[in-house]
């Protein structure tokens, strides 16, 4: 069973993931901090909800993965970070 983690706990959770630059041009860096070798799904969406990007990648301990927004109107955009335990959620504003 996957556990949510409310924005608010992400502090409290050893920095599992995070966005920067925040705010941001539209190019930041999501980071994760993995325990293993696990499969990890990016949602991306903006403010309206729509999904605007999705990815999946494999990944260990340390992981960055690079976004590019550029073609999107500026906003707010909210990304979703899936792992087999974990379902995490921050904000990014692109200017």
């Amino acid at each position: 069973m996957r556990r949510i983690i409310h924005s608010s706990e992400l502090m409290n959770d050893q920095g599992f993931f995070s966005v920067y630059p925040n705010p941001s041009d539209g190019k930041f860096t999501v980071s994760a901090v993995l325990e293993h070798n696990e499969d990890l799904m990016i949602i991306i969406m903006d403010g309206l909800g729509k999904e605007i990007k999705r990815d999946q990648i494999k990944g260990a301990g340390f992981t960055d993965i690079p976004v590019d927004l550029t073609d999107k109107d500026p906003g707010v955009y909210t990304i979703s970070l899936i792992t087999p335990e974990k379902v995490a959620l921050r904000k990014v504003l692109v200017y």
